[in-house]
Formats: C-alpha cells, structure tokens, sequence
C-alpha cells in the first residue's frame, strides 16, 4: 500500500506516481480526490500501469526511485499547472506553460 488514510475527505494528490510492491491495491484511502496522477490500478480518471516493475526506476534495490525504463504513460500522467514547481527533485525543468502534459511524479528521466 503506497497511499492508505481512514477517511480522506479534503485530502488531494496531484501529479504523483503512486506505485507498490505489494499485491494489495496500492491506494487505500476512500475520498481521497487523486488527479493528474499514475498508479497501477484503476482510480478514476488517472493513468492505470498495471503491475509495477522494478526495472521503471535506476536502482530499485538500493533504493534510487529515479525513473529509468518507465512506461511511457508516466510521461503524460500529470498536467502541471501555474504555481507548480518549475523542476524536478533533481533541478531538471518542467514545463512552464500551464496544462501541459508532463512525467508524474517527482523525476524527470
């Protein structure tokens, strides 16, 4: 389980990559409102991966969640909108245009 809350109501995630190791639905967290978003599951309208693979990040054993080989859906996943961050958690840009499809999550490969 990435995402797990008792209620969720007035919770929000946006532009996020939410992903888990395990079998179990990876959001478990009723009215949460997930958006612009890529998960393994069905969740509304966000990109559904199937079946996470460790090969998507750099080094998934020694914990480096980089993206590498990740499916394409991950790069328009999320919609970045004026007043998100203009890079990512490494300093590489982001669109400056708002509504512009970009990678979910926090890494541009």
């Amino acid at each position: 389980v990435a995402l797990a809350c008792g209620e969720g109501s007035g919770s929000s995630v946006r532009n996020s990559l939410v992903v888990s190791r395990s079998d179990e639905d990876e959001v478990q967290c009723p009215n949460v409102a997930l958006t612009d978003s890529a998960l393994e599951m069905l969740f509304d309208s966000n990109v559904a991966l199937g079946a996470m693979q460790i090969s998507w990040f750099a080094s998934y054993a020694n914990g480096d969640f980089h993206l590498a080989a990740s499916p394409p859906a991950i790069n328009t996943a999320a919609v970045w909108q004026t007043g998100d961050p203009l890079v990512d958690i490494d300093g590489d840009a982001r669109p400056l245009t708002g509504g512009t499809e970009d990678y979910a999550g926090a890494d541009r490969p």
